[in-house]
């Protein structure tokens, strides 16, 4: 369990960033796509230069933004300010929940956003394909799951979309 896991290296914010952005590239463009830090660490031990990844989340339209719960940090600081972010540190508990819950709220929409229609459908069970025996596949929510691997089989539901199997 977590609990006993005993954390003893440098964090990386960094890392935490790429695997947020790998996540968020795929959402669609009339979603908000936001990532909320809540930093305790007044360092941060990157791999290579964080400004590389600070422009990825730029260019993406993502909005970071950072709660300290230390002091001000410069890269944090930096980060927000050029995704278009909030940055606060934390003064006490009362300042921490402020700070938290005025990251509930979507931020406005972009006066320049467009609306349009939005494509849906929903998944159905395939057990034969074509009246033959629908073949082995894996479902692609366990498809990186290392603790609970996916299992081939027949069954499950598919996008009628893009046809993944979930």
């Amino acid at each position: 369990s977590l609990a006993n896991v005993s954390l003893t290296s440098e964090p990386s914010l960094q890392n935490g960033l790429d695997l947020a952005l790998k996540s968020l590239k795929v959402v669609p463009s009339h979603a908000s796509r936001e990532i909320v830090i809540i930093m305790g660490s007044l360092t941060t031990c990157d791999p290579v230069d964080i400004n590389i990844t600070i422009d990825d989340l730029k260019k993406e339209g993502i909005r970071c933004s950072v709660i300290s719960l230390s002091a001000e940090i410069h890269v944090a600081r930096y980060l927000t300010q050029q995704t278009m972010g909030t940055f606060g540190a934390v003064l006490d508990d009362a300042h921490f929940r402020d700070q938290l819950m005025s990251q509930v709220d979507p931020p406005p929409a972009a006066k320049t956003q467009h609306n349009s229609l939005i494509r849906m459908g929903f998944p159905h069970t395939k057990n034969e394909v074509e009246g033959k025996d629908a073949p082995l596949s894996m479902c692609m929510c366990h498809i990186e799951n290392l603790e609970e691997p996916s299992e081939l089989t027949t069954t499950g539901h598919h996008c009628p979309q893009c046809n993944s199997k979930y």
